[in-house]
């Protein structure tokens, strides 16, 4: 099998040749350096993905419009971009890479007023057919991807649901207060992002032959601490549910992605339509999963994916790594329906770089050695 394959055939709740053995980790950032990478490609299964900025909450807050934007490197490191529409409307955030300049800390986020919603919907629309932008970047995509869907290699376009486009913009007090007392505006910009993002993926999927997955995040800014469940069900259920629907209306697989104490959510997450969830954090601090129990209820509805938390690669021994590998198999495995793969992107930390870079290789080779079928 392919990498691709494999992955499609357990997020189809089938069971592929072994199970798949993915770092989370887009292999195109080059941020793991080169001897792990080439490691990854010729081990594991290495996850390509390709961005397109429509769908991304990095990019500006919007589908569909065209906006020139400025960049300042300020003294202190920070990062100034303004953003100017074709009619002279003016918006600006601020912010500095961290965490091996993979994420990003704010200081000024675009939605820093619920009013810049409103403004942000007046800037005109572009219908995806008239955007030669978007359509030079699918482009680009398909005239690669063949490159990229290899043996140990498979393609995955990141889609971030409607909420996150105001959600990983704004500040999360801000964005609590929003939805008590502004939420009307709140549930405009999201059916119209939706509605949008609904466009531009039909008509993506229409015109071009894309031979990938698709992974959906941000459901994580619905769910408590957060927002509540009656959050979740306005906000990311009914939304990300028109969207899913309309990427298996063209036979394509969706893995949901989000972070948090999931466990209670996860028969919406299947109602919801995702083929797969990532990444069911083990119960701690930050996740509630005993993967074992997900598999005996859920395991036939709903391929799962994780569940190895960053920390066990910085603290963990070798030996350890792959206990912990071993343990999660004889957990999961059976019947297919499961990928292996960490909680979040590996990304390095000087100082602990050694450890990290020993662990995916424990983790990849004890993924391979017990992943059999």
């Amino acid at each position: 099998m392919t990498s691709l394959e494999r992955i499609i055939t357990t997020l189809d709740k089938g069971i592929p040749d072994r199970v798949p053995v993915i770092t989370f980790t887009n292999i195109a950032t080059g941020n793991l350096g080169k001897q792990l990478t080439e490691y990854i490609l010729e081990n594991a299964d290495a996850q390509f993905e390709y961005p397109i900025k429509e769908f991304l909450y990095n990019e500006f807050p919007i589908v569909g419009a065209k906006l020139s934007c400025d960049e300042e490197i300020m003294p202190d490191g920070f990062i100034s971009r303004t953003y100017t529409s074709s009619h002279g409307m003016v918006f600006t955030d601020q912010y500095r890479y961290s965490a091996g300049g993979t994420y990003r800390s704010y200081r000024k986020h675009i939605f820093h007023d619920i009013s810049i919603a409103e403004k942000i919907l007046l800037i005109p629309y572009i219908k995806p057919e008239n955007n030669s932008d978007f359509n030079n970047n699918i482009k680009q995509f398909c005239d690669i991807q063949d490159k990229h869907n290899t043996g140990h290699e498979f393609c995955a376009i990141i889609i971030n649901n409607p909420l996150s486009f105001i959600a990983a913009n704004s500040d999360p007090v801000d964005m609590s207060l929003w939805t008590v007392l502004n939420r009307d505006i709140i549930n405009i910009y999201l059916e119209e992002i939706t509605r949008r993002m609904s466009e531009y993926i039909n008509y993506m999927l229409s015109i071009y032959d894309m031979n990938c997955i698709f992974i959906l995040g941000g459901s994580e800014y619905g769910i408590p601490p957060l927002m509540s469940p009656k959050d979740f069900e306005e906000f990311v259920f009914q939304n990300d549910r028109q969207i899913i629907d309309v990427l298996h209306s063209y036979g394509k697989k969706v893995l949901i992605h989000c972070h948090g104490k999931i466990a209670g959510f996860v028969p919406r997450f299947i109602e919801m339509g995702g083929d797969g969830i990532h990444p069911l954090e083990p119960i701690g601090p930050t996740g509630d999963c005993d993967i074992r129990d997900i598999k005996d209820k859920f395991g036939r509805d709903i391929c799962l994916v994780g569940n190895i938390q960053y920390n066990d690669f910085q603290d963990s021994k070798e030996d350890e790594m792959e206990l912990i590998v071993s343990n999660l198999m004889d957990a999961a495995k059976r019947d297919g329906g499961f990928i292996l793969s960490p909680a979040c992107p590996m990304f390095h930390d000087q100082t602990t770089e050694g450890s990290i870079s020993r662990n995916i290789r424990a983790f990849i080779d004890s993924g391979i050695k017990y992943g059999k079928y």
